[in-house]
């Protein structure tokens, strides 16, 4: 739960829709928002779900400028401002480049993280009494319920300059979603995890879940890594000795970027652990400073690993 937050002067009266703009997992965003003193927000969106409350929906989160937090609920999505329409609407996981990023990013399915949207919308709608209807600036002004943008915020009270969810946001479909119209982009799941009992189980499940994909992401990594670093050993061009050469230059020779990599790549892997598997493939002996010095050299050389 993002601990930063303060109190309303009443109900909210409208949600807004936040698009996250590089954070691309809800409970990524709810760690990054975590320790982030200057900023807050109710609830993160992906395409496997939402997390909520971040912060208790009664108490205004710090998203989007003064009267905007005082008076609304707020939800980001794990996405981008610049997506079109048809990526919005994608079924499919979608790759975008991101300029100030300088990289690709993939958004894993777009469709389904606005039906988790929809769905939580819907369900403080209900709560507050909030109209399932798009609103704008003037209607924000003018104390009318509904459904908005960051962009329409901004533009309403001029507290914020941010534009997202951006121009190309297929409201339409959005609004009819959290309105329950069961058509072609409604999934037919009985397991609908907004059919809960309250929001604090459903985190509870949901960080379960979490945490066991962290631990078969972690033995993954320890398999894979292993298996990367007896590649490199087997090249025939190269001897033992030309091997721990390489091990040793690369311990010498990290860069800070390369130490940074690393740790965020890899920073909860048991270094004890890589160096079993890398015995149970014969290289055995390794100490955890070596294993860490080969793992560098593997990334530095991007020995890759079918």
């Amino acid at each position: 739960m993002a601990p930063y937050s303060s109190a309303r002067p009443g109900d909210p009266y409208f949600v807004t829709i936040h698009t996250g703009e590089g954070i691309l997992g809800r409970f990524d965003m709810a760690a990054f928002l975590d320790g982030n003193p200057g900023a807050s927000v109710h609830a993160a969106s992906d395409a496997g779900g939402v997390v909520a409350p971040l912060v208790p929906y009664d108490r205004a989160a710090w998203t989007a400028g003064y009267t905007a937090n005082a008076w609304g609920l707020h939800i980001e999505l794990c996405a981008f401002a610049h997506m079109t329409r048809a990526q919005w609407l994608s079924e499919s996981d979608i790759v975008l480049w991101i300029p100030w990023i300088g990289e690709n990013r993939t958004v894993r399915s777009p469709m389904s993280m606005l039906r988790n949207s929809a769905a939580w919308v819907r369900e403080v709608s209900n709560l507050y009494g909030i109209p399932a209807r798009k609103i704008g600036a003037a209607e924000l002004r003018d104390r009318v319920g509904g459904i908005c943008g960051h962009a329409d915020t901004s533009a309403a009270w001029g507290e914020t300059d941010h534009t997202d969810p951006g121009p190309n946001f297929p409201w339409d479909v959005f609004i009819a979603l959290v309105q329950g119209q069961e058509d072609d982009h409604m999934p037919e799941d009985p397991n609908n995890p907004y059919l809960r009992k309250s929001d604090s189980e459903y985190l509870a499940r949901e960080m379960e879940k979490y945490n066991n994909e962290r631990k078969r992401g972690d033995e993954f990594v320890v398999v894979t890594l292993s298996a990367a670093i007896a590649e490199l050993s087997d090249d025939p061009s190269l001897t033992k000795d030309e091997v721990r050469q390489i091990v040793d230059a690369a311990e010498q020779q990290q860069t800070a970027e390369l130490k940074a990599h690393i740790d965020a790549t890899v920073a909860d892997v048991d270094e004890q652990a890589l160096a079993d598997a890398l015995a149970a493939r014969g290289i055995g002996g390794a100490s955890p400073a070596e294993v860490k010095a080969a793992l560098a050299e593997v990334l530095r050389r991007g020995v890759g690993v079918s």
